[in-house]
């Protein structure tokens, strides 16, 4: 474009007056042109918003363009935290659909065949050395108190599905039902040898130490009642869940003492839980029958391990019942 300069210092006041209007006539244009998509309809229309919106127009290099021209990149609060919540509602409905996922035809059918009279003595799947016949499975049917063996198999199933897909869960340790009963049941209480050896490296491939939690499954006999007790490294604390509310004195001087015992012994280590707090969780879902307690203790560890909140309650425990029964015969938890 080619540009007649004025000759005279009057003409010269005026063509700079003109040039400077003109270009701040195209600045404003500008802005307005990035400025609109993101304040039309939006109550906070004021200049505080707009100078934020100025901020965040960010000039961007490309080094793969010769143009010399820059990119603009805007970037709006609200947008941003419009797709960042709309991200999260997504991937929590996709965590719901897996927790509450409906059993197919195939799978009821399974697992019904499984749980009938007619299969008492047959040896369903064996893990390790327990066999599950349909007797024990049967443990799983409606209103009735689960047994050692479905736990014990359970647990397993959980850590392994831990190390197929580590990056989905917590790094957890599942005791069986039997660890804390031998624990705390000795001659005098509290007896470290007794488990000493339970945790070998060379027996489980890791240090508990480097568990976020350690999930200790508590068989109260005088009750007949399931609790779980927590040692929870991920948030310093040592927690007791009873689906019925109740509270166990001892559990947490118990849990406090095994952890130091144990990580010295492993590790030469001194730990220090002088902060950790001792927390019986009271929001969590409570049983409203007299059957169901082992039951809520496999799905406190379950969402647990997860790292979630626990999104149940006892209307959901005739389908975990199913459910649990069709990974035990299947030997893989999802």
């Amino acid at each position: 474009m080619l540009v007649d300069y004025p000759d005279s210092e009057d003409e010269m006041d005026i063509f700079i007056e003109n040039l400077v209007a003109s270009v701040e006539k195209t600045k404003n244009s500008v802005f307005e042109t990035f400025r609109r998509p993101f304040f039309r309809g939006n109550k906070r229309n004021n200049r505080e918003k707009e100078e934020q919106v100025v901020k965040d127009v960010i000039s961007v290099d490309d080094d793969d363009d010769d143009d010399g021209v820059d990119e603009l990149v805007v970037v709006d609060e609200d947008d941003e935290i419009e797709v960042l919540e709309g991200k999260k509602k997504t991937e929590e409905k996709s965590i719901l659909e897996e927790l509450f996922a409906e059993l197919t035809d195939e799978e009821k059918n399974e697992v019904e065949l499984a749980l009938s009279p007619h299969h008492n003595q047959d040896v369903l799947v064996v893990y390790g050395d327990i066999k599950i016949t349909g007797e024990i499975l049967q443990c799983l049917g409606p209103r009735r108190w689960l047994n050692d063996e479905v736990i014990t198999v359970y647990l397993e199933l959980l850590k392994e599905r831990e190390k197929r897909q580590p990056e989905k869960f917590l790094k957890c340790h599942f005791f069986n039902p039997f660890f804390y009963q031998q624990l705390a049941g000795g001659v005098s209480g509290y007896d470290y040898k007794a488990v000493k050896r339970w945790t070998m490296q060379k027996k489980i491939g890791y240090g508990l130490i480097e568990c976020d939690k350690i999930f200790v499954p508590i068989h109260q006999k005088d009750k007949m009642h399931w609790c779980l007790g927590v040692i929870n490294k991920k948030d310093k604390k040592f927690q007791y869940l009873d689906s019925l509310k109740g509270v166990d004195t001892d559990v947490f001087s118990v849990l406090a003492r095994y952890y130091v015992d144990e990580v010295k012994d492993k590790s030469g280590e001194e730990v220090d839980i002088s902060t950790w707090k001792s927390e019986y969780v009271e929001d969590l879902p409570g049983q409203e029958n007299g059957c169901d307690c082992g039951m809520f203790v496999l799905k406190y560890i379950d969402f647990y391990s997860r790292g979630l909140a626990l999104w149940f309650n006892q209307k959901h425990m005739a389908y975990f019942r199913l459910r649990t029964a069709k990974e035990i015969l299947r030997l893989r938890a999802d």
